[in-house]
């Protein structure tokens, strides 16, 4: 996640593009610059958008809905095909992901986990945040909503799902015993 004013960044890695690891990943985000934002931009992810409507709204997912009222931010959807409209986010995502994934190759760093993963990302990119960086995301963080606390049912989403006579249980495009 950015805000555009400080230029402040944070970057988090996750094992795929779910619901829990987008909403983890924006809580996580808040949590870290020490607020809420008024609003989020995010892109048409399917775990968030379930159809783009001819003028531009959005279906939301159930789970997004949730957390849109959990939250009450509103949301700064981009239009498909239009990258400038992110264009420095996804800027920073290509070469941030270069210059971790340079750093990590030329030390032989290998994580253990995704929590070993996260905390040495939190502090890579503190060291290279800027002295005016700071100083302007203490203006901005001056401006930021209040965080609910953390909630993970509305973080996670809920399943409910009858178990087949072999007894396996289907869930997205996989099937478990």
């Amino acid at each position: 996640g950015t805000l555009p004013y400080s230029d402040t960044c944070r970057v988090r890695g996750y094992p795929g593009l779910t619901y829990e690891c987008f909403m983890d990943g924006v809580h996580m985000f808040f949590d870290g610059i020490g607020g809420q934002t008024e609003n989020v931009r995010i892109d048409n992810l399917s775990p968030c958008v379930r159809k783009i409507l001819p003028d531009g709204k959005r279906l939301w997912t159930q789970a997004f809905e949730r957390s849109i009222e959990y939250y009450g931010f509103g949301v700064l959807p981009c239009s498909p095909g239009k990258g400038n409209e992110k264009g420095d986010v996804e800027r920073d995502i290509r070469s941030f992901a270069a210059r971790i994934s340079n750093y990590c190759k030329t030390r032989g760093l290998v994580f253990r986990d995704w929590d070993e993963l996260n905390k040495f990302l939190a502090e890579y990119m503190a060291i290279r945040q800027t002295e005016s960086s700071r100083e302007r995301l203490q203006i901005e963080t001056g401006k930021l909503n209040h965080l609910p606390p953390r909630d993970e049912g509305v973080i996670c989403r809920v399943e409910i799902i009858s178990a087949t006579s072999y007894g396996t249980v289907r869930l997205g495009k996989s099937t478990y015993s």
